[in-house]
């Protein structure tokens, strides 16, 4: 467990799921751990007190606040919610399948055994936004990939189908 920073609470109740953010440093073509890296030591360093749970590097993770803990990364989402960050440099990089997996493991192994009835519920920022559960009017955050498009929804797939897998039971 690397914790950079005191949680900014506890959830009062079981979270709703997990907010999937994209770091988006900007740095085009900067490979997937470098992108990583940057991030996960972001999470300690930042000036704005920003928290998440673990940051999603490709079959590599960086587990920063424990699952009955919640840090600010969606506003008043953030109470309700667990929130991740994919190392996503840019929009248009996509998220592999080292970072599902590795996302997947972070699932079994940290979240789940605290919350075994967690909805596997999936959100982005730009859904929580939409949804009202942010409490301020919506930002245009749209991480980890814009709306509309379905490139979200085949990240939700993909995560819904390798948890559902026996094969990767921890």
């Amino acid at each position: 467990m690397r914790k950079d920073r005191p949680a900014a609470g506890h959830f009062a109740a079981q979270p709703k799921g997990v907010i999937l953010h994209g770091s988006r440093s900007g740095h085009e073509g900067n490979p997937t751990h470098e992108e990583f890296i940057g991030t996960a030591n972001f999470q300690g360093t930042n000036a704005d007190g920003l928290g998440w749970h673990a940051t999603i590097g490709d079959d590599e993770i960086a587990v920063h606040l424990e699952a009955h803990e919640w840090g600010f990364n969606a506003f008043e989402a953030s109470r309700i919610y667990l929130g991740v960050e994919f190392a996503q440099p840019t929009v248009n990089d996509p998220i592999s399948d080292g970072q599902v997996r590795a996302f997947c493991w972070w699932m079994r192994k940290y979240v789940l055994p605290r919350w075994p009835n967690i909805p596997l519920h999936f959100p982005t920022h730009w859904d929580v936004e939409q949804s009202g559960e942010i409490g301020r009017p919506p930002t245009g955050k749209s991480d980890v990939f814009p709306f509309p498009g379905g490139r979200a929804a085949e990240l939700r797939g993909r995560v819904l189908a390798r948890l559902s897998d026996d094969r990767w039971r921890i």
